[in-house]
């Protein structure tokens, strides 16, 4: 789990509620913390605040798998989808208006976020 800071929290669109998490316009947000809850209420181990406001810390082991959201294309389907592509020295993806595919074939958009609200560090 990566704590983003709240600087870059705030760069996406959202607004913080009385509690303090930062509420993004999909549904999906961040605690307190900075750390980053999917729409559903979960972390990315699985972990949740209760009704009390209490975080549950979840366990991977359990069964709990991450979002069904993250979809990777192989490098034919991201060239056949975006014939302009270009890739770089190190096997990202980048397209014209910022977004990018990893060299995984995970999609991240032009502020460096997956659908789960995943990012890669500096």
């Amino acid at each position: 789990m990566k704590k983003t800071p709240k600087e870059e929290i705030q760069n996406r669109k959202g607004k913080y509620d009385e509690d303090g998490f930062y509420i993004l316009e999909e549904g999906d947000f961040y605690d307190p913390n900075g750390y980053y809850f999917d729409i559903k209420g979960f972390d990315a181990t699985g972990g949740s605040y209760d009704s009390e406001g209490v975080y549950v810390p979840g366990n991977l082991s359990s069964g709990f798998t991450r979002s069904n959201k993250l979809v990777a294309l192989s490098k034919d389907e991201i060239k056949q989808l975006h014939p302009d592509v270009k890739e770089d020295d190190d096997g990202f993806y980048e397209l014209k208006d910022g977004d990018f595919y990893d060299p995984f074939g995970y999609y991240f958009d032009v502020e460096g976020f997956d659908v789960t609200g995943g990012s890669y560090d500096a």
